[in-house]
């Protein structure tokens, strides 16, 4: 979507720490040589991740795609961890992921719509459905 990340140990306390480059306000010269980590690997570090979060555990989560749109998620691979579970006789299907940043997540799952259903986790699907109980608010006045 056109945004730079930027990865960066933070030398306090040497954890990892991902910023938006078009979001960093200042930044403060220090007179260290930077030396790329040997053990350190961008797939690994964030490749779990639905995005660029990586600030949560790995989880499975279980959707089912209606049949409407169970062609495209076939067909589309939307994360490395994707694997098609099963194709049910009414034409839609159920995909497993692997992954962490939930949040980004549910965002694309919203724009799913009614196509998707969240089988697991379970406590992900019901927080999908407070975040499109707030949407109605929005638009019922």
């Amino acid at each position: 979507r056109g945004v730079w990340y930027l990865v960066a140990n933070n030398i306090d306390n040497n954890e990892y720490r991902i910023f938006r480059t078009d979001q960093i306000m200042e930044v403060t010269l220090r007179n260290i040589q930077f030396e790329y980590p040997e053990d350190f690997s961008l797939e690994n570090y964030i490749g779990d991740s639905w995005g660029v979060f990586t600030n949560d555990k790995v989880e499975e989560v279980i959707l089912r795609f209606s049949p409407r749109v169970s062609t495209r998620v076939k067909n589309l691979q939307y994360h490395r961890s994707q694997k098609l579970l099963e194709e049910l006789p009414d034409g839609s299907v159920i995909i497993g992921l692997e992954v962490c940043g939930l949040i980004e997540l549910k965002s694309w799952l919203l724009q799913w719509g009614n196509e998707v259903m969240i089988l697991e986790p379970k406590y992900l699907g019901e927080e999908l459905a407070i975040m499109a109980q707030e949407i109605v608010k929005l638009y019922k006045k």
